[in-house]
């Protein structure tokens, strides 16, 4: 009897691991074909994956997702609507769900389930910046910015935030923000499309920062505000407008770093600040510099100042792509 038991058990648990294995290898099917764009046979196969296992959270986010890729936001609201009540549920739980909501224009809903949300999650980047651009979508930009800088504040390596807040200061012409933000973003981002849009804001943003006036102009704020300002704008003593080349942007951030090293630092500890001196000390300042403002400056210049110093920017290159850029929290000075 005790050997017919045993027998037993050890059948039910091979039965378990093949099924545990066949579902996990469902899954990762389903992810490959949407990954290639087959999202009808993705869902197909991670429908058959989810009945096997109702309670992978990972497998029904996924389910959602796809039935959005598909243009399918009711099915998607339906799949994801019983996850945020679930005790692992995650932020990602409720992005998921105002994405449905956004796609279905349920706004009143959505915003109702961001703040629910965030309650549970104060600290989620990702739900301050969803709930600032369901608020941009409504025309409602001056809340929207908001939730960007609380985004920042409470989640300072989610760059959604600091993209967004990128492009609304640069629509409201607050060049000193763009230049602070912008910077913290292509260093969080440095690979995609939005990279090149910000350096773009960027390059504005300086181009403002340092015509004479600026300080009178963009210095005001709280205390941070105006010490950054001061240490950017320092150097400006023509009295006509100035053309903004790459050596006076050089010339002008050099002079911004020491000075702020050297006053403020302490005060006000930066992550940048410690990434640009570590770019000073590796010798890729100007590389740097060339990557920030290059293209959008000058895109044949900037091909031809590689070509000359193939091996400043091959140093750049394998800098940035083998070091980490994260922000600690408690570093966030600005407000609202």
């Amino acid at each position: 009897m005790q050997k017919l038991v045993l027998i037993v058990c050890l059948l039910f648990t091979c039965c378990q691991a093949f099924a545990q294995q066949d579902t996990k290898q469902l899954y990762e099917s389903a992810k490959i074909l949407m990954r290639q764009g087959e999202y009808e046979t993705a869902t197909t196969i991670l429908l058959k994956a989810v009945k096997q296992d109702s309670a992978n959270l990972d497998m029904q986010k996924d389910l959602a997702y796809l039935y959005l890729l598909q243009n399918n936001p009711v099915l998607s609201a339906q799949t994801s609507r019983p996850l945020i009540d679930r005790a692992d549920a995650d932020a990602q739980c409720f992005q998921m769900l105002g994405m449905a909501y956004k796609a279905a224009a349920n706004y009143s809903e959505c915003a109702t389930l961001y703040k629910y949300g965030l309650l549970k999650f104060p600290k989620a980047g990702v739900l301050y910046n969803e709930y600032g651009e369901l608020l941009a979508m409504q025309q409602q930009l001056d809340q929207a910015i908001v939730q960007w800088e609380k985004g920042i504040e409470q989640d300072p390596n989610h760059s959604n935030n600091y993209y967004n807040a990128s492009m609304y200061y640069a629509l409201n012409r607050k060049w000193l923000r763009v230049a602070l933000y912008g910077e913290y973003f292509i260093n969080l981002e440095s690979y995609t499309a939005r990279t090149a849009t910000i350096k773009g804001k960027l390059l504005n943003a300086y181009q403002a920062l340092l015509q004479p006036g600026a300080l009178q102009q963009f210095g005001n704020g709280n205390s941070f505000e105006k010490s950054l300002a001061a240490a950017i704008c320092q150097n400006n003593s023509a009295s006509k407008p100035v053309n903004i080349t790459i050596d006076h942007l050089l010339q002008a951030r050099t002079a911004f770093l020491t000075s702020w090293t050297v006053e403020k630092a302490n005060q006000y500890p930066l992550r940048l600040i410690d990434h640009l001196l570590q770019l000073q000390k590796e010798g890729i300042w100007e590389a740097y510099q060339q990557w920030v403002f290059g293209a959008a400056l000058d895109p044949a210049a900037y091909q031809q100042w590689q070509t000359v110093h193939a091996k400043e920017t091959q140093a750049y290159q394998q800098f940035q792509q083998g070091r980490v850029f994260k922000v600690p929290t408690q570093q966030y000075y600005t407000g609202n």
